[in-house]
């Protein structure tokens, strides 16, 4: 009975710890970017490492219009550990994240969207865990009416995609995004969009090796051998790249963010990074062979001080992002899809890694609610 209380008491405090820790960190922006002259809407993602808020603004002029961010926050739930203890983390976060934005900055409710993403939904119907989820959520958020929607990975292609690629590129650019529990993307052919998937991203390739006892090196010939005997068949079978023909791929994901943040620090305010292949086989290499070296990389002396304090905040949260066998299996994933990807028929010709295309699928729930009846997304609900 008394190991029973103390691990409620832990609940109770780890829950009442969120309730102050997240509003403060949104409570940083100043009340003056979310004014009425603009449409302000936030999308709160359930991914696979956690919760992840974006609040945008669409500005007008003229006949113009642009989405640009406001805000964005994440907090690393784990929820693919699928216990309760994830989805009582998850849940608050959410709360959290709901509670500040409707009441801090009061963006109405109908423009707020929560959205499992397809990875999370996928590994909750493989566990068998849905109303487990669906009960921690109810028991976290007092709207009532809160509808939670998921997306298949197909949608969540398509949503990111017309959020990114701008319709002027569409002929001669794909593109495709490293989640945490599987990889999705696509390209537009006459302006329909073609979507390819793969039950595979950093998490769930690193759960691929069963035994969590391997030394980093063995780790990464077990999965050097999946990938020969399965993974990249997956690749040439469901993604079809010979049939894309694409100059230019665009990437998404946090283990192409993390590549870009360690090998090229410098450009941690580019929005668009070319990533060489020559990028991606050094990444693989040193999470393999000299993790310090790569988790720790030297910055040119001189820059500005401003520059090296975003440099320095963007490793900080490079390093507390992924664990080292997280690494490795996210670098083995990005450099197979691309080298399935380079070859002679696939024609591309470059990869291009794009800062904020986390923001693409907000941004295209905004104009697909806004064209429906009632300002709803077409998407199911958990």
């Amino acid at each position: 009975m008394f190991a029973y209380w103390v691990s409620t008491m832990k609940k109770l405090l780890f829950i009442f710890s969120l309730a102050f820790v997240v509003p403060f960190f949104i409570a940083s922006v100043p009340r003056s970017v979310l004014d009425d002259e603009v449409l302000v809407y936030a999308g709160i993602e359930i991914g696979a490492k956690g919760v992840k808020l974006c609040v945008i603004k669409e500005l007008h002029e003229g006949n113009k219009s642009e989405i640009v961010s406001v805000m964005e926050r994440t907090a690393n739930t784990e929820v693919v550990r699928m216990d309760a203890n994830a989805f009582i983390r998850t849940s608050w976060a959410v709360r959290n994240f709901l509670d500040s934005v409707v009441n801090e900055y009061n963006i109405p409710k109908d423009k707020v969207f929560v959205v499992v993403s397809s990875g999370v939904k996928q590994v909750l119907d493989k566990a068998n865990k849905n109303e487990e989820m669906r009960q921690a959520l109810r028991n976290a958020i007092d709207e009532r009416d809160r509808v939670i929607y998921y997306v298949q990975p197909e949608q969540e292609a398509e949503l990111l995609a017309s959020g990114v690629i701008a319709p002027s590129e569409t002929t001669n650019t794909g593109i495709f995004d490293i989640g945490g529990g599987n990889t999705k993307g696509g390209y537009f052919v006459l302006g329909k969009f073609t979507p390819f998937s793969l039950p595979y991203g950093t998490k769930s390739t690193t759960n691929l090796v069963s035994s969590i006892t391997d030394s980093i090196p063995i780790f990464s010939r077990k999965l050097d051998s999946i990938m020969q005997a399965r993974v990249r068949g997956e690749i040439l079978t469901q993604m079809t790249p010979a049939k894309t023909a694409r100059e230019t791929y665009y990437l998404s994901g946090g283990i192409v963010w993390l590549l870009n943040s360690y090998l090229h620090p410098e450009r941690g305010d580019a929005e668009y990074s070319e990533i060489s292949m020559d990028d991606m086989i050094r990444f693989k290499a040193m999470a393999v062979n000299d993790y310090e070296a790569l988790t720790h990389p030297k910055v040119a002396d001189g820059k500005d001080p401003v520059l090296a304090q975003k440099i320095d905040k963007n490793l900080i949260a490079a390093r507390a992002s992924y664990d080292r066998k997280a690494v490795v299996a996210g670098a083995t994933l990005l450099l197979n899809i691309a080298q399935v990807y380079s070859t002679p028929e696939a024609k591309v010709k470059k990869f291009v890694f794009v800062k904020y295309a986390y923001m693409g699928w907000i941004r295209s729930l905004v104009r697909q609610a806004a064209a429906t009846k009632g300002g709803k997304p077409q998407l199911a609900v958990l």
